[in-house]
């Protein structure tokens, strides 16, 4: 009889749950950080129990599973919500000993956008993509689908809008969205629109001359280390002519030489490996080597050694509500929005930071301290507010280059933001015009390059004039045979792209997801005054 004692209290343990814990086997203590959310799973981890020769795991006070190991993964519950979990030793002899503190998981599944619009622009022949952004959205896929066929991974973007360049005239176009959070999870697709595309107005005949710079691949990368190219929120040049890359899905910031051998690998920047947690959006450079990195997701800047070791992390906060000058215009909605910092540049002995969610830039010192906002700009002596401001890039004489993506034009200002010169403003036409600014970088005598993924076009302007000076192209410098307003150039989605001012071009095509880099091959043709 007494043996059958042992066996009895085993079973209710077992048919009471965590109502009953037998004394004996102490209860396991999670590692700091545990359970945690790892992808579409659920990890725990516990320290283990002397004389346990197994682990039941609790979520919400349901036993979920066994284990005879001192860790657990799970998938993520479906459902969006907080979850308890515990553990309990068990003996050989099946006795449940004491449960653990509590561990709590939040579940926040992402949603799809509630709201997506779309429009044809018969001035471009494009079609625009608006939507509503979505609370822990880091990234959003556009779906496309022409007269009825199947929906296909268009654009993958960071922004809450898209321009859709690769058309034709007449045909439909649907699209749907989807978003996806920082664990790489996706939503469902949002309601579908569509929009039918409208012919381009051509040219007036005063219209500037095609010029191009025909180029020729060197070499083309599908992987850096262990991560696809299929997201880069960042490539540039930096000290020494090394290329820096951003690869958000994962995290990491990537460091290369000029024939894309990778020397050095950052992150990802999680607290159990690096001490601080840190999602890497853009890039800027101080003179030291120093990175100024912008985390997007969590409203932060941070400064990075050469290494990656933390120097300081800010927190950005926009304004306060009773900052006139800066909410002009903005409903209270809109207002308690977070900040997102995207561009990032050291002007001067400043940084200089990007929210186009905001229409506004902040300014920080070099030891991150807030010194203001930029909210208007001037030209000769009128005061204007500026657009949604995309990438901000210094030159070396303190000029500063600010492209404004949804307004199709790029601008030259002094440090005082007093307006010297405009690019692609006014210009009808992708010749000197743009639809959609992505990538910008100033150059040494004074040009600058910009990239408009949604028409495929890499060009070339004078910053002290505004004047548009030639297109990349591929080996034949020609325009495009379908639409003479841009070049015949193979990478049809250049999001950004960098030169070093001596005939070697890099760049990121997102519909091929691949670094590129190019070499001049030859004049540009016709040259400036002879045509």
């Amino acid at each position: 009889m007494l043996r059958l004692v042992p066996r009895l209290l085993a079973v209710f343990a077992i048919l009471l749950g965590p109502a009953l814990a037998v004394a004996g086997l102490p209860a396991p203590s999670f590692l700091p950080g545990q359970p945690m959310l790892v992808g579409n799973q659920v990890l725990m981890i516990w320290n283990p129990v002397p004389g346990a020769a197994g682990y039941v795991v609790f979520r919400n006070g349901e036993p979920v599973g066994r284990t005879t190991a001192n860790q657990y993964l799970e998938p993520a519950p479906e459902a969006s919500g907080t979850y308890r979990y515990q553990v309990a030793a068990e003996d050989a002899s099946g006795l449940r000993g004491e449960l653990s503190e509590p561990g709590v998981v939040k579940i926040q599944h992402i949603e799809p956008p509630k709201r997506v619009v779309a429009w044809p622009d018969p001035a471009s022949g494009t079609i625009g993509v608006l939507w509503d952004q979505v609370d822990g959205a880091v990234i959003y896929n556009v779906y496309r689908s022409a007269d009825g066929a199947p929906f296909a991974l268009v654009a993958s973007v960071q922004d809450v809008t898209y321009v859709d360049g690769d058309v034709q005239a007449g045909v439909r176009y649907a699209y749907r969205i989807t978003a996806r959070d920082a664990t790489g999870a996706e939503s469902g697709p949002s309601a579908e629109v569509e929009a039918q595309a409208a012919r381009p107005e051509r040219a007036r005949r005063d219209e500037l001359v095609f010029r191009a710079l025909p180029t020729r691949e060197v070499y083309r990368l599908e992987r850096l280390g262990t991560d696809d190219l299929r997201e880069v929120s960042f490539l540039g040049l930096g000290p020494a002519g090394k290329l820096w890359v951003v690869t958000p899905r994962t995290g990491r910031i990537h460091r290369l030489d000029r024939d894309g051998i990778e020397e050095a690998v950052l992150g990802p920047f999680v607290a159990e490996a690096t001490g601080y947690a840190l999602r890497p959006h853009k890039l800027g450079f101080a003179d030291d080597g120093d990175l100024f990195v912008t985390d997007a997701l969590n409203g932060v800047l941070a400064r990075l050694s050469p290494a990656g070791e933390l120097r300081w992390a800010r927190g950005i906060l926009t304004p306060p509500p009773q900052n006139a000058e800066v909410w002009e215009g903005f409903p209270d909605r809109v207002r308690s929005l977070p900040a997102t910092p995207s561009s990032v540049a050291l002007v001067g002995d400043e940084i200089w930071v990007t929210d186009q969610r905001f229409q506004l830039l902040y300014r920080f010192s070099q030891q991150g301290e807030l010194l203001g906002y930029l909210t208007h700009g001037r030209r000769k002596s009128e005061r204007f507010r500026l657009p949604g401001v995309g990438e901000v890039a210094a030159f070396p004489d303190g000029r500063v280059l600010l492209t404004f993506p949804l307004s199709h034009y790029a601008a030259v200002f002094d440090r005082e933001l007093q307006l010297l010169a405009e690019l692609g403003a006014d210009v009808r036409g992708y010749v000197g015009g743009f639809v959609g600014i992505h990538g910008a970088q100033p150059l040494e005598g004074g040009r600058v390059l910009l990239t408009d993924p949604a028409v495929g076009s890499v060009q070339v302007f004078d910053a002290a004039s505004g004047a548009y000076l030639y297109h990349l192209a591929g080996p034949e410098p020609r325009p495009d045979p379908a639409y003479d307003q841009r070049a015949d150039f193979a990478y049809h989605k250049p999001n950004m792209a960098v030169t070093d001012g001596r005939g070697r071009f890099w760049l990121y095509d997102a519909a091929a997801r691949a670094l590129v880099c190019l070499e001049q091959a030859g004049p540009v043709t016709p040259p400036p005054g002879g045509e």
